[in-house]
């Protein structure tokens, strides 16, 4: 997650990027991360186990919420 967008990366290629606007985060009873962008799933995320597991994907979720001005 970026200032301006959410982007999913395989190593060194990125699959793809849409902005935070465009993007809806919701979560499957903490084990699954969902992205949704209009209608679609566009991805379906586990968190990793380390530090950059599921406290960095709130702290995204967070800031996508304050930066739409309502809830993600």
């Amino acid at each position: 997650m970026t200032d301006r967008s959410l982007q999913l990366w395989d190593g060194s290629v990125r699959l793809w990027r849409h902005p935070r606007s465009e993007v809806r985060l919701t979560t499957v009873e903490r084990s699954l991360l969902l992205v949704h962008h209009g209608d679609r799933e566009i991805a379906e995320l586990l968190p990793m186990a380390e530090a950059n597991g599921w406290d960095a994907l709130t702290l995204g979720a967070r800031r996508l919420r304050a930066a739409s001005g309502g809830s993600c």
